[in-house]
């Protein structure tokens, strides 16, 4: 007797709720200032606040509460996000 492999591919459902929930978090993170939105995006790609991010004059403990306030605004507008989506 073959054994059979489960499927580990997501399922078309699950593929479009994902595509729906990464363009949500695009949508939010765009809609930040941009000294946020490049501290998130630091942050996403590992190259840390704590570098010299001269572009964006993110520096040091600077750049942390830039970060800082950046989540902060995506978790307020995600928190409304998931109250008005699961009422």
């Amino acid at each position: 007797m073959e054994r059979q492999v489960p499927d580990r591919q997501p399922t078309i459902e699950q593929a479009m709720l994902y595509q729906v929930k990464m363009r949500e978090i695009r949508q939010a993170i765009e809609a930040l200032p941009a000294k946020q939105r490049a501290a998130v995006i630091s942050q996403v790609r590992r190259v840390g606040v704590f570098s010299n991010r001269e572009g964006v004059g993110l520096f040091g403990i600077g750049g942390e509460v830039v970060l800082f306030r950046a989540y902060e605004t995506l978790r307020a507008r995600w928190r409304t996000w998931l109250k008005r989506e699961f009422r």
